[in-house]
């Protein structure tokens, strides 16, 4: 009777362990002997991007890291340059408000990139949106520097913003896209913390090669150099990563590789869901040096792919878990801004010299971007692999949520601690050291989060990308507008305890719902939830 009972217990987990595998997200990660599997399987045509060589992947790493820090380092910019641009243009009888209004103008419009651009890649493709976005920063850069009014110069940073959306959800598709699944937590921690500690260093040496108080125009002008630089960079080495997986032909069989990373095996050409003919051959490489300069439209890319991503990204806003993970992600990054708002004001009150206090909030920075590395990549890699060895190989889309945990409590700890030092007048140390947690927590954070929602959403994976992107980037420029009038008033304790209590109940309480989501989390219904449109690995 007992071995009976063990027999039938044995049955219903192995039946339990296939089962799980129907869902997507969850895949075998790991071979009988230890090995990480490359997933997916590259392909022999040339436009596959995980064929590429480790030099290509290097320059095509290179320029988009390049262009990001150039288009992230200019939503920085009219903060750094506020006072600048009023004492030019007061006189003309622009409201102090409106002056105000450059910073959330840019961040609003970056949002609208995230929102515009990630649909629009699944109708035309990767490239010709980033090239795009290439374009649109080289122009706004050069209307900036030369803006007769002040209506024009907002105009040129709300262009900024938008472009610099575009680039940003156009990196993280490109770095997933040209990746395996275990390259991809490292992948996407060098592009943020590299990234992050580049921004830092650009705004930590600005004031002391311009006068921040008359030169704004100056700045603009001479960015627009490594604007075009890096637009060139793209044009050069970052090729089209938009690739539809051909089935492949295999001892008689057909072998297709879904968007969830799994491998189907046909006896013939009639597999469901596809068309019932054999695919064309790929198309020859372009191998003269000029071809590099081109850009069209990816093949497979069809504009009912960008119709499909809008309606998919309306049912992942009704998703607990991708509504969830927004949130989250706002929260966290309102953490970041309510410290930004908060802090130099304070340490620039008991600071002898006012120009040091900016020097070492840039320093604390840059010592949080280093930091965070460690913490988001190779600790993720590492646990998912001893996760999938533990559970016979197959590695679910959740292992990736206790990684959660960094930027949870890192955030809520530099919030807290930030507010009653402030409060309690204590040492100007603790404010440096909870501006370099509050780094750490916001990198960590964004690249858990990418992580997660894209594993876990794979058929959905960039219509899910962009409302995590969108949904973080308003909810954070709402909490902002919130909580700034109790900023300008000097009252610290108010967000710090709101937005505490935020972090807390999300990060904290919700996480445990996404561990019992994992067999629900693909249930949405809609015509269009069945397409694989927006996958990053489309079929």
């Amino acid at each position: 009777m007992a071995a009976s009972s063990r027999s039938s217990t044995s049955s219903e987990r192995e039946s339990s362990k296939r089962d799980s595998m129907h869902t997507a997200g969850s895949v075998f990660f790991v071979s009988s002997d230890g090995r990480v599997l490359k997933l997916p399987i590259p392909s022999k045509s040339s436009r596959d991007p995980l064929t590429w060589s480790r030099s290509k992947r290097a320059f095509a790493f290179c320029a988009l890291q390049l262009y990001s820090v150039v288009a992230s380092f200019e939503v920085n910019l009219p903060g750094l340059l506020m006072r600048a641009v009023q004492n030019e243009f007061e006189k003309d009888g622009i409201d102090r408000a409106a002056f105000q209004a450059l910073s959330s103008a840019m961040t609003l419009f970056t949002g609208f990139g995230y929102l515009l651009s990630i649909p629009l890649s699944t109708a035309v493709g990767r490239r010709p949106v980033f090239v795009g976005a290439t374009v649109v920063t080289s122009a706004s850069t050069l209307w900036a520097g030369c803006a007769p009014n002040f209506g024009n110069l907002m105009t040129a940073l709300c262009f900024q913003g938008l472009a610099c959306g575009a680039a940003i959800g156009m990196c993280l598709l490109i770095l997933i896209d040209a990746t395996f699944i275990h390259e991809r937590p490292n992948a996407l921690s060098l592009y943020w913390c590299v990234g992050s500690v580049f921004i830092k260093l650009s705004i930590l040496i600005l004031p002391f090669i311009a006068d921040l108080n008359t030169c704004w125009r100056t700045v603009y002008q001479v960015w627009l150099a490594p604007c075009l630089v890096a637009a060139v960079a793209v044009i050069f080495f970052v090729p089209e990563t938009y690739f539809f997986r051909p089935p492949v032909s295999l001892d008689g069989r057909i072998l297709l590789q879904t968007s969830s990373e799994k491998v189907e095996v046909y006896q013939d050409w009639g597999r469901p869901y596809t068309p019932t003919e054999r695919p064309l051959p790929a198309l020859p490489a372009y191998t003269r040096f000029w071809s590099r300069l081109k850009v069209s439209r990816a093949p497979g890319t069809t504009w009912s792919a960008a119709v499909t991503a809008y309606m998919q990204m309306l049912l992942c806003i009704l998703n607990p878990l991708t509504f969830w993970v927004s949130l989250l992600t706002g929260i966290i990054l309102s953490g970041v801004i309510f410290l930004n708002l908060s802090q130099p004001s304070v340490l620039a009150q008991g600071a002898k010299d006012p120009e040091a206090v900016s020097m070492w909030l840039g320093v604390a920075g840059i010592i949080g971007s280093m930091l965070a590395f460690p913490f988001t990549g190779p600790l993720a890699t590492w646990f998912a692999r001893y996760y999938s060895l533990r559970n016979g190989g197959v590695r679910h889309a959740e292992v990736y949520l206790p990684a959660f945990a960094i930027p949870v409590l890192t955030g809520l700890a530099s919030v807290l601690i930030s507010g009653f030092a402030i409060e309690k007048q204590w040492n100007a140390g603790w404010l440096y050291m909870t501006s370099a947690i509050s780094i750490l927590s916001y990198l960590t954070g964004n690249v858990a989060f990418t992580i997660w929602i894209t594993e876990a959403f794979p058929r959905w994976a960039a219509a899910a990308l962009a409302v995590q992107l969108f949904t973080g980037n308003m909810v954070s420029f709402g909490i902002a507008s919130a909580i700034l009038p109790w900023t300008t008033n000097h009252q610290i304790m108010q967000p710090t305890l709101l937005i505490s209590v935020l972090i807390g109940v999300l990060g904290i309480l919700a996480v445990p719902i996404a561990f019992w989501g994992k067999n629900v989390r693909q249930y949405i219904h809609g015509w269009s939830s069945d397409s694989e449109k927006t996958a990053l690995r489309p079929q």
